[in-house]
């Protein structure tokens, strides 16, 4: 079973010029509308060779739009943290400032090279002393938690940014990663059907629903989650491992007791 891992990036460049390029297609699609915006504030009418056949209102239109892209941009480059995760922000809950510490030690232990899980836990578990809002940091531990198989400590922390983030879906599916691994094949379904409800087409998470609905011998059911894998996007190994439980199914004689 694969542990899913979005990491923080101490790529602040990166980050930014990602959403600097969200704020700029006004700006970019007609260069004129910056000077329109700076024109039109400052009070005066914009000069014949920026106006073409467009009307005042139109052209007015378009510059307040430029100019809030401006001021998008601006409050970007300067009021942004210093780092960004691949899914998230600011949780919105604590001290800001708290959470910029936390999260730049996040950062710190997923960059650290050589890969060193014990150092990672160190930092992580001082992130959470700092602030313990942030669902993904939880879960980041909670991926360090498995990589050294200490799974009831990766499930504590799973089931603690699942709390705190109750649509993390990738939270969702290591939870049942881990409690598949610690034998509660009923909790870990649980969390796997959870994990699909937010992402219909999880094909890693059918994938699992189905073997530990097989474990169960929940064989009908088990099909049913193969078959659901099958119809999603997946990768040709777990389709290849999902044909071999559905022949183990199909072969099965008595299919009763499976079912629910």
């Amino acid at each position: 079973m694969s542990f899913k891992s979005p990491y923080y990036t101490s790529s602040y460049l990166l980050t930014w010029l990602r959403r600097a390029q969200q704020a700029f297609p006004p700006l970019l699609e007609k260069p004129r509308n910056f000077l329109q915006a700076t024109i039109f504030f400052r009070g005066s009418a914009p000069a014949t060779i920026f106006v073409n056949s467009s009307s005042e209102p139109q052209i007015k239109r378009r510059s307040l739009l430029s100019f809030a892209a401006l001021l998008i941009f601006a409050g970007l480059m300067f009021e942004s943290p210093a780092f960004a995760d691949s899914n998230g922000k600011f949780p919105g809950k604590g001290n800001y400032a708290d959470w910029k510490k936390a999260a730049a030690l996040a950062e710190k232990a997923m960059h650290l090279n050589p890969h060193n899980s014990p150092l990672e836990i160190e930092l992580l578990t001082k992130a959470l002393q700092i602030y313990v809002f942030d669902g993904k940091i939880f879960y980041l531990l909670g991926n360090r938690y498995a990589d050294s198989h200490k799974l009831a400590l990766a499930e504590e922390n799973y089931r603690k940014a699942t709390q705190l983030e109750p649509e993390f879906v990738d939270a969702w599916y290591n939870l049942g990663n881990v409690q598949d691994d610690l034998q509660a094949k009923s909790e870990a379904e649980k969390s796997y059907r959870t994990a699909l409800k937010i992402k219909p087409d999880y094909a890693a998470a059918w994938y699992n629903l189905g073997v530990n609905l097989y474990e169960q011998r929940k064989y009908i059911d088990s099909k049913k989650a193969f078959d659901s894998m099958l119809k999603v996007p997946h990768t040709k190994k777990n389709a290849e491992n999902a044909s071999c439980y559905l022949k183990q199914i199909n072969s099965t004689a008595n299919l009763k007791p499976a079912g629910r």
